[in-house]
């Protein structure tokens, strides 16, 4: 709608003033946005970053000059001038934002500031030894900060995104915005001195920059990455990674480990399989297991029971039910050990859980009492 307004021709014939009106308009834009950020207690790097991000010419500025027209506010041939600009602005806006970050570098580097800048008080949190460094406050993140902090060791977290920042600090965690990917981010939450960087997030290139990045910066520290990725797996290890925990692995590394303790295996012939798993790097969940490895908890115990995983379709009598109301193993003889949604298992659902259609549900028990409970979560017919 804007375009249809404009007037080609004496754009066409004036460019060079169209360039210079839409460079002015969004440089001060910028610079007025920035300033604001950094009154705001901003960083310089997250404040020229935020001004580029706002520096296009926004939908109410239109509005504004439809009523300055007919006042007479726009010179000759201003209002067309104002109008090419603004669109140059907008086409220009994703490749500003793209340009954002590495321009908010130099202009850090050009006032010698750095990438993160403490209050006194937060100067204390990163001023730290021996300590975990967390990239990423998602929910692995959280989960890992509430262990760390139950056990008495120090952490400091990197995130980007800013209202999860935000939200952490009210929470006083020790939590600052920063790229853990970036030499000075890392040197200033003091990676020389910490003894592990977990990499919480899913981002695989990101990942992969960041633990190169951590490796060259402290060739001692361990580096342990979560990944949904299993293709990354080789690749993070090769640039670094001391420990690669692939979510979906681990999820039935865990649903393993339930099912040979309800057989009544010891706990430390439990963590033995589990911990011969992770040590050929999930090779035996990859069909790529080393010739050596040899699983045979179940096998020396005699048992001849077999573990099955059925998927919840629509229309099947679970849907709807829970567990108990179900009565899975009274009517069936099978056990249920878990339900996998969304990637996350649930083990020992409440009583508000219910089944539903494209639930994963992990089962073991004889070959009929299987057919039998399988039988359950698919559709009649």
């Amino acid at each position: 709608s804007v375009g249809m307004l404009l007037d080609m021709g004496l754009l066409i014939q004036r460019p060079l003033a169209l360039v210079a009106v839409a460079g002015t308009v969004v440089l001060m834009k910028a610079v007025v946005a920035a300033a604001a950020t950094y009154s705001l207690g901003r960083s310089l790097q997250v404040s020229v970053m935020s001004g580029l991000a706002l520096a296009q010419v926004g939908e109410f500025s239109f509005v504004l000059a439809g009523v300055a027209v007919p006042l007479g506010l726009f010179p000759g041939d201003g209002y067309q001038l104002f109008l090419g600009a603004s669109v140059a602005s907008m086409l220009a806006t994703p490749f500003v934002i793209g340009a954002a970050a590495p321009l908010a570098d130099v202009v850090c580097r050009l006032a010698r500031r750095p990438a993160i800048e403490l209050l006194p008080h937060e100067a204390d949190e990163v001023a730290r030894d021996d300590h975990v460094i967390i990239v990423g406050y998602g929910l692995n993140g959280r989960n890992l900060a509430r262990v760390l902090r139950a056990a008495g060791i120090g952490y400091v977290i990197l995130e980007q995104n800013g209202q999860v920042v935000r939200r952490a600090r009210l929470a006083r965690e020790p939590i600052f915005f920063g790229d853990g990917a970036r030499h000075d981010v890392l040197e200033r939450v003091g990676i020389g001195r910490a003894r592990v960087i977990v990499f919480a997030i899913s981002a695989p290139a990101v990942e992969r920059r960041g633990v190169a990045v951590a490796r060259q910066l402290n060739p001692n520290i361990r580096i342990v990455v979560r990944t949904r990725y299993v293709a990354a797996m080789d690749d993070l290890s090769r640039a670094g990674a001391d420990e690669v925990v692939p979510e979906e692995f681990e999820t039935s590394l865990a649903i393993f480990a339930r099912v040979l303790r309800l057989y009544g295996i010891p706990s430390n012939t439990i963590e033995r399989e589990v911990a011969a798993v992770r040590g050929e790097h999930y090779g035996v969940l990859r069909g790529l297991a080393l010739p050596g490895l040899k699983l045979d908890a179940l096998k020396h115990l005699g048992v001849h029971a077999a573990l099955d995983t059925v998927e919840v379709e629509d229309g099947a009598r679970a849907v709807g039910e829970n567990p108990t109301t179900l009565d899975l193993r009274r009517e069936t003889g099978a056990t249920l050990i878990a339900v996998v949604r969304d990637g996350k298992a649930f083990y020992t659902p409440d009583p508000e859980f219910r089944f539903r259609a494209g639930d994963s549900v992990v089962l073991v028990g004889q070959g009929e009492a299987l057919a039998r409970a399988c039988g359950m979560f698919r559709a009649a017919g």
